[in-house]
């Protein structure tokens, strides 16, 4: 084979080469580009057939020899050597007839191994893949399309002047080789004219060669797949439904046996697969997996096409599992494609042989590119991080083996930034991102404009800087997005469906930078974008559903910045559609249910329609529920699921729901959250639910914890990002409720300067600053409380001002900002004096803001109690200007309304009780008040759960000292008995004493009768009696151990209240832990009179308890002024205090118990038990007398006197008493005959009652101890 320039040392390879090898090379390398690549393809092949007699071998030559001549003019240089080559060829079989079948179809396999040149670059469509799900709008071909092939340009309806050029007429084979010169230049150029022309060069022949033409399934084969490409370019499903029709007249015309029918049936599968990402048609979907999985069936292991026809059946499988989301499909897709891999060794020589010889780009590589984009998808519904893991793994695999001047290098470069990306996201590598932003620039650099993929590589590009920017907060990373993105949709043809996706994307970008700059245009601008991608994209498209959830995200930021209601509404009713498309068991669902869960929040938050937050409680839910355990994104949609249950709790005030919330809130944060966003967020909201949660019940714990997560939060996000001011806001609200528990002026000070700082960095448009305008007029107000500066209140007052002026009249923040201004107003009524003229003014304009504010409150509302004993302490302030009935009786019907509030906080409610019945009682209306005061006693120990610490329940009921003796005074004066005034100071002032004892009570006779009970009693008595902080508690997976002790004490609570109502069910222990009946009151005085003192502002009383009654003693000289006075006195004047209680208490009730006189020597000594309350506790009531040398005036002369701090009290002590003694007790005693400070300066005889006890030890089994000095 003189005629051919062929190298010596490849002639020599070649030589070496078996049939087998031989074969495989020609395979893999049929579709030359060069002059040399053409003569070496003809070499190859007529080197085949003279040495192994294979006459399609002559026949591939023969045709690539003459298309090699007919390409060129007769006046080309090598026109006569390419003649001679021919001529050569054709000397070696002059009978073998032309087929070009082999030489053309097998074209498919050089230009896309992983798809067989079905579609050129058919990854252009990774965009597609990588974000969004697969295209869908509905498009059958009918069942006898191709036999109606005779006229194939007017069944496609092609005829328009883009695609149809008009070209002389001449034979069926010029017009194929003028077709193929021009898909040549098509190769080169990428110009849509070249491949227009050489689509319109196919379609002459096809119309004008006969139905039996040898040649015709050849030319209906390559019109498919130049259809094909066309498509890719425009979109158009014209082109695309054109491509299917024409293959499927190929396989239709090719005999089975055909060496050719399983490539032409294979390019017909691909194509169905293609449409089917389209249009999402099952039917074209199944056909093409039913073909597809056929052409590996029949393919031997060993042909050179079986790991590409694996392929191909992979793509199509991944293909489904996009629209399905089912792991099944997805997992035949990896085995498929991994099989193709590992059927290509890398030392195959065919492989070897391509790289020396620099010709296609070897097939393994671009497997393995397919096949690392399956593992993104499988992480997508695992969220496992080897997932990510294998797909950079093998995309890496395939860059670094691809040659950089290959066309399929950006290819593989996007591939690999995809993953880099995805890894990224979860990891939060910055090396990796970096990586990824600069593969996509080298990939776009790459590529030319005319590309198919050049648009997906900008469109790209935009999406890795924005991921950037959401992690860097870069202004520059999201205008390169912005600016990429903007690029990719011009260069792409309006009616691309890939036109609306970057449009979408653009929108999507914009809004981005809108969170981040405010500039209201760019946020306008992403509505009309986002919305007429919606609009672009077929009803039914899963591609719409994605952009109707973007268009509902940037619709809510509208709402967010406008407060148009209208927005919010389109924003629910467009995220309603765009989840009503999504399957239940869709990886994007909990997105889409995400999303609308924040818009039914937002909506709730600014309408107050509980239907809202209903819907957004069960939607969350959703969301939880179908997110497996270790996905990513499911500590994302827990920490939004706390958040709403903390909303409900707001309006519900059930503390349950906020337990439960925040127990979500610790789940979410004990998750591996690498995005530092997305944990700052969980970090927040546990603060925030925490610093709630104190608030309703008092725990410092929870403060202290709360102060703890918002420190972390502040220090987990950049200054500058938007989010830093929401954390810093929150920490300066904590740090002023810490203030109110600490009196830290330095708490107070930070806080001010925070909420401050953050007010002047809030544009006045921006809606969140009247929250924070609201937030730091609270902390001036409480400074001012502090410090008495007229100054902060001054501010206060502006500030809670601009906050009403800056809140919407139908935010239901606007209620609270004014009630807030009602109460600083009173404030300043109240301290300025009568000489500033201003005290009315402000007086009239806080009653005003207070009565706005409530007729914009719902009657549930939490918050309403609290506006109502606001405006109520308001209307006092003014009555007390005016003396108007009106305006007492309007400051009465406010406190009423606050009390009759069934979801406020119990405290508010008892502050509106006790407020109302003062009142009452200042008008004698004695039966009202009673009952009022009644039922807030019966309230009372709903204030102190148990699961709070001792401290922390006392903290809390000391604001309402004397709410049992107020009752008691006012019950007497409504004529109610004195065991019915007794029974309501016993329970009121139990509360505390009641908690204390309920922990230590003697259980005996519960363990005689019912011993299970008492087992239970006593573990929960125990665990509840514990500190807080060093409970036992119950790991339990995804709680932090704080949350944990918290969850469990309350859990402990409740299970205590169960036990003791099962107590109090059995027969004998009706009364068990609860104040005494009258029948037990009388019981308790068997041993001698029980002497209640109850003072109070209305009256002062001695309940006599004795064995057979309970008895009124009325003490007229005794009034509250009195007894500030003497307790004062008893430290520096003792005598005349001794002498006043004996006067005015002490010998009234002894006389009237019949103790008139001092008792003899040798007579009987009577006992009483002495319980006073209020401030009289103070005084020595066993000590009151008139000491001088002849009288025997006093308390000690007349009775024994014992002490009890209530009967119930009383009781415990003496049932321990009776109780068995534990055999190892022990008594310490201390005595103090040195004591600093005392006035006497020395007690002589403390150290001999000590010796007296100390000997009276053992009669009681107890062992003495006294510690060394």
């Amino acid at each position: 084979m003189e005629n051919f320039h062929i190298d010596l040392d490849l002639v020599s390879s070649i030589e070496e080469f078996d049939v087998d090898e031989l074969e495989n090379l020609v395979e893999l390398s049929d579709d030359p580009i060069s002059d040399e690549q053409i003569e070496l393809y003809i070499y190859l092949c007529t080197h085949i057939y003279l040495r192994w007699h294979k006459e399609v071998y002559l026949e591939r030559a023969t045709q690539r020899a003459k298309e090699w001549v007919a390409i060129e003019s007769a006046s080309h240089v090598h026109h006569q050597r390419r003649c001679d080559i021919l001529s050569v060829v054709l000397a070696h079989g002059q009978q073998q007839q032309q087929q070009d079948d082999a030489t053309q179809v097998e074209e498919i396999h050089a230009t896309k191994p992983s798809r067989e040149e079905v579609n050129a670059e058919a990854e252009e469509r990774s965009i597609q893949v990588e974000d969004v799900d697969a295209p869908g709008a509905r498009s059958a071909e009918s069942a006898d399309q191709s036999s109606r092939f005779t006229n194939i340009s007017r069944t496609m309806q092609l005829n328009d002047s883009t695609t149809r050029i008009e070209i002389p007429f001449i034979s069926p084979d010029m017009l194929i080789a003028y077709g193929l010169r021009a898909r040549q230049q098509y190769e080169q150029t990428r110009s849509l004219d070249d491949l227009d022309r050489a689509i319109s060069a196919l379609y002459r022949a096809v119309d004008t060669m006969p139905q039996d033409h040898e040649d015709r399934e050849t030319c209906l084969t390559n019109l498919g797949i130049w259809l094909g490409w066309r498509f890719e370019m425009t979109g158009s499903m014209a082109h695309l439904d054109g491509a299917v029709a024409a293959a499927r007249a190929a396989v239709k015309g090719t005999r089975q046996e055909h060496p050719n029918y399983t490539t032409r049936l294979t390019t017909l599968g691909t194509l169905l697969d293609t449409r089917f990402e389209r249009t999402g048609s099952m039917q074209d979907i199944e056909e093409a997996l039913t073909i597809l999985q056929a052409s590996v069936d029949v393919t031997p292991h060993h042909h050179p096409h079986y790991a590409m026809r694996l392929n191909n059946l992979g793509s199509a499988l991944n293909s489904v599992f996009q629209k399905t989301a089912s792991m099944d499909d997805l997992e035949k897709a990896v085995s498929a494609s991994s099989a193709a891999v590992n059927a290509t060794p890398p030392n195959h020589p065919c492989y070897q042989s391509r790289m020396r010889l620099q010709m296609a780009i070897p097939i393994k590589p671009s497997y393995l590119n397919d096949l690392s984009a399956m593992p993104r998808s499988h992480f997508k519904q695992t969220g496992s991080l080897e997932d990510v893991h294998q797909a950079v793994a093998a995309s890496s695999t395939a860059v670094e083996v691809t040659p950089e001047h290959h066309k399929d290098y950006p290819r593989h470069l996007e591939n690999l930034a995809l993953s880099l990306n995805l890894r990224f996201d979860q990891t939060g590598s910055t090396d990796d991102i970096n990586r990824a932003v600069a593969l996509f620039r080298t990939a776009v650099d790459a590529t030319p404009r005319s590309h198919p993929k050049y648009a997906t590589y900008l469109h790209n590009l935009g999406s890795i800087l924005g991921s950037r920017f959401h992690q860097a907060g870069s202004l520059d990373d999201i205008n390169q997005a912005i600016i990429a993105t903007s690029e990719a949709m011009e260069a792409t043809p309006h009616d691309h469906p890939s036109h609306a996706i970057f449009s979408s994307s653009l929108g999507h970008w914009l809004s981005r930078r809108f969170e981040r700059t405010k500039r209201i245009e760019d946020l306008d601008r992403a509505v009309i974008l986002v919305g007429a991608a919606a609009d672009a994209t077929p009803q039914g498209h899963p591609e719409r559903f994605e952009q109707l959830r973007v268009l509902g995200r940037v619709l809510g930021l509208r709402f967010k910045e406008t407060g148009s209601i209208d927005d919010i509404n389109q924003a629910i009713t467009t995220s309603i559609a765009a989840l009503d498309g999504i399957p239940a068991n869709h990886k994007s669902r909990p997105v889409h249910l995400g999303l609308l869960r924040d818009q039914l929040g937002e909506r709730f938050q600014r309408t107050g329609l509980v239907e809202d937050l209903d819907q957004c409680i069960v939607y969350l839910t959703a969301a939880v529920d179908s997110t497996p355990p270790d996905h990513p994104d499911r500590a994302l949609y827990v920490n939004s699921l706390g958040c709403r249950l903390g909303d409900w709790v707001e309006r519900t005030g059930v503390i349950d729901d906020l337990d439960q919330a925040i127990t979500h809130l610790s789940a979410a944060l004990d998750a591996e959250l690498h995005d530092y966003l997305g944990r700052s967020e969980c970090l927040h909201s546990l603060s925030l639910w925490l610093g709630r949660r104190h608030r309703m019940i008092g725990s410092t714990d929870d403060l202290h914890q709360a102060i703890i997560y918002s420190t972390a939060s502040v220090d987990a996000v950049p200054p500058n990002h938007p989010f830093h001011a929401s954390c810093l806001m929150n920490f300066g609200n904590l740090l002023v409720e810490r203030f109110e528990r600490t009196g830290s002026v330095d708490d107070l000070d930070e806080a001010v300067a925070s909420l401050r700082a953050i007010v002047d960095a809030t544009p006045h448009d921006d809606p969140i600053r009247a929250t924070r305008l609201h937030n730091l007029s609270i902390s001036l107000c409480k400074r001012f409380e502090a410090t008495k500066s007229r100054g902060d209140l001054d501010q206060a007052i502006t500030t809670a001002r601009a906050a009403v002026d800056a809140t919407p009249l139908d935010h239901p923040s606007h209620a609270i900002s004014l009630n807030n201004l009602g109460g600083m107003l009173a404030q300043r009524s109240f301290q300025t004096t009568s000489t500033d003229g201003d005290d009315d003014g402000n007086v009239h304009q806080a009653i005003h803001a207070l009565t706005t504010a409530l007729d914009l409150m719902s009657n549930d509302d939490p918050a309403r109690a609290i506006n109502l004993c606001n405006l109520g302490n308001t209307l006092g302030l003014q009555f007390g200007h005016t003396g108007s009935p009106d305006d007492l009786n309007h400051q009465l019907s406010s406190y009423i309304k606050g009390w009759d509030c069934r979801t406020a906080p119990p405290s508010v409610r008892i502050k509106s009780a006790m407020a109302a019945a003062r009142i009452l009682s200042s008008q004698q209306e004695w039966e009202q008040s009673s009952q009022l005061l009644r039922d807030a006693v019966l309230l009372f120990p709903s204030l102190s759960p148990r699961s709070l610490d001792r401290a922390d329940a006392q903290t809390l009921l000391a604001e309402f000292a004397g709410l049992g003796s107020l009752a008691a005074a006012t019950a007497l004066s409504a004529g109610k008995t004195p065991e019915e005034a007794l029974q309501l100071l016993e329970h009121g002032r139990g509360v505390i004493a009641g908690l204390l004892m309920d922990m230590r009570s003697d259980i005996s006779h519960l363990q005689l009768k019912h011993p299970t009970l008492a087992k239970q009693f006593q573990l929960l008595r125990d665990e509840l009696d514990a500190p807080a902080k060093l409970a036992e508690t119950m790991a339990t997976e995804k709680v932090s151990p704080k949350e944990q002790q918290v969850q469990r004490r309350r859990e402990a609570e409740r299970e205590f209240s169960s036990v003791v109502e099962a107590v109090r069910a059995q027969p004998e222990f009706a009364n068990f832990l609860q104040p005494p009946a009258t029948g037990d009151l009388t019981a308790e005085a068997s041993r001698g009179p029980i002497i209640v003192i109850n003072i109070s502002p209305l009256r002062c009383d001695a309940l006599v308890v004795q064995h057979d009654a309970v008895q009124v003693i009325a003490l007229p000289d005794v009034m509250q002024e009195k007894i500030h006075q003497h307790a004062v006195h008893l430290q520096t004047r003792p005598s005349s205090s001794l002498e006043w209680t004996w006067h005015a208490i002490c010998r009234p009730i002894l006389e009237k118990l019949g103790f008139q006189e001092p008792v003899a020597d040798d007579g009987h000594w009577p006992q009483v038990w002495w319980i006073p309350t209020g401030l009289l506790s103070q005084f020595p009531l066993h000590a009151a007398g008139i000491y001088t040398r002849k009288g025997k005036e006093t308390v000690l002369d007349r009775v024994i006197s014992s002490y009890a701090s209530s009967i119930k009290a009383l009781q415990h002590t003496r049932r321990y008493q009776t109780s068995s003694p534990s055999p190892h007790g022990s008594a310490l005693m201390v005595s103090m005959q040195d004591t600093p400070g005392l006035a006497s300066g020395s007690l002589q005889f403390a150290k001999r009652e000590v010796d007296m006890l100390n000997d009276l030890c053992p009669q009681l089994q107890l062992t003495p101890v006294q510690p060394l000095r």
